[in-house]
């Protein structure tokens, strides 16, 4: 199975489950899977990890089929990045609902279909559409804000907050600090001027309570994971490391600060 063979897999197993877990979390799977194979991890170790986790199948009465089905209209007649434009645009403003999966699981499932765009793949971004539009219903906009001048700096300068308290404390909520911006980051490039400007001020305002992260005192021995390391993400349960892992690298590329090296390691 090659790369594409394993996320279609994937996608066909949990496209009938609901993003929300009994718990109350959110189901990784599908986001986990592709961090994995972006990050270059071999398909049949992350065919082999996707197997540890069942979809959970959506509980009676639940509005997310008359969602999914809603959006999944639209992207076959609108064209998928004409959908993203609109409705992530209308969501940025509750982008940290359900601490923000709406939004990170929406740009895993963006960055697939930009890679191959078929009717598996539109099945996910339209349950990850759907699923964040059921969250925020029940959120409260972020974007009081000052207007931004730079978004994408705005948006960086979060994730290094975000960076600097989970080597500081980590835990599932620094965690998600780190990954959520690096996340939209991956959307921005779909959305309206004036929607990232809102999508910063959103993230302004989530970012708030964490401190600008403090420099490195060891810069110079931070390195880079090596093929090993990324190997070993698929042989736990658990979704977040890699997630954090893959997203603290591109942080790292587009800032070239060592912090985010750290979260890796830590991750």
């Amino acid at each position: 199975m090659d790369r594409d063979d394993v996320m279609t897999a994937v996608l066909q197993r949990f496209a009938g489950g609901d993003p929300e877990l009994p718990n109350g979390f959110a189901e990784h799977a599908p986001m986990d899977a592709e961090a994995l194979l972006t990050l270059g991890v071999e398909p049949a170790a992350v065919a082999t990890w996707a197997q540890r986790h069942e979809p959970v199948p959506l509980a009676e009465g639940s509005p997310l089929p008359r969602l999914r089905a809603l959006v999944l209209a639209e992207l076959t007649s609108d064209g998928w990045r004409s959908v993203v434009t609109r409705r992530v645009g209308a969501l940025v403003p509750r982008l940290d609902v359900h601490l923000f999966h709406g939004l990170i699981r929406t740009a895993h499932a963006v960055r697939t279909i930009e890679r191959r765009n078929d009717p598996v793949v539109r099945s996910e971004l339209a349950t990850a559409l759907a699923g964040w539009a059921r969250w925020a219903e029940h959120g409260r906009d972020r974007d009081a804000e000052p207007s931004a001048t730079d978004p994408t700096a705005v948006v960086l300068d979060a994730a290094r907050r975000g960076a600097g308290a989970f080597v500081s404390d980590p835990s599932i909520f620094t965690l998600h600090a780190v990954t959520a911006p690096m996340a939209y980051l991956l959307l921005a490039p779909h959305l309206a001027e004036a929607d990232q400007v809102r999508a910063a001020r959103a993230f302004a305002h989530t970012h708030r309570r964490h401190s600008p992260a403090a420099p490195d005192p060891l810069d110079g021995e931070r390195v880079r994971p090596d093929a090993a390391a990324l190997r070993s993400l698929a042989d736990r349960w658990d979704a977040h490391p890699a997630k954090l892992t893959e997203a603290a690298l591109r942080a790292h590329d587009a800032t070239g600060d060592p912090v985010f090296l750290r979260v890796a390691d830590t991750a």
